[in-house]
């Protein structure tokens, strides 16, 4: 009898830290708390419905290649989500696209807050203007963050999942 109730305190002594250690990131900015989300809580099989029950509408969806897994798209009023695959079928990352540049500063206080640190790098955008983004990283995951903004368009960027740093 002792060594079953023992089994049971272990199995949910076992359960209670693999719930807390596995993507339960208590984010509070939406932006963030949206796309970690979805990178943790979706597959293939389940993203539209999330998404809808988010007031996300599907938009495109582009299919992938011997290389690079599909890419889907969704889009409400003020931002622009898209989820890239692997080719298995699991998330590789996912970015969001947001009205309002500013809003950038309260993700990266956030971030840091959380304890990731950020690493700058410049970048080519498709109209082959070079930009700033920052790469978070936190020690002990796996998954990293990125952000930028652009005033001159007024928005910003979120992203989350697997990138290089």
């Amino acid at each position: 009898m002792k060594i079953t109730s023992l089994k049971i305190m272990l199995a949910l002594v076992a359960f209670t830290i693999s719930t807390l250690c596995y993507g339960q990131s208590n984010f509070k900015h939406e932006k963030i708390k949206l796309v970690h989300d979805i990178f943790h809580k979706t597959t293939k099989q389940n993203i539209n419905a999330f998404m809808k029950e988010r007031g996300f509408k599907i938009g495109e969806i582009n299919e992938g290649n011997e290389e690079y897994g599909d890419e889907l798209s969704f889009t409400s009023e003020f931002n622009l989500i898209t989820v890239e695959y692997t080719k298995g079928n699991k998330v590789l990352s996912v970015s969001c696209i947001y009205a309002g540049a500013p809003n950038n500063v309260f993700v990266e206080m956030e971030l840091k807050e959380s304890g990731y640190t950020p690493t700058s790098s410049k970048y080519e955008d498709m109209d082959g203007t070079t930009r700033e983004r920052k790469i978070w990283a936190k020690p002990g995951t796996a998954y990293l963050f990125a952000s930028a903004k652009d005033e001159k368009e007024k928005i910003g960027v979120l992203a989350y999942g697997i990138m290089e740093e």
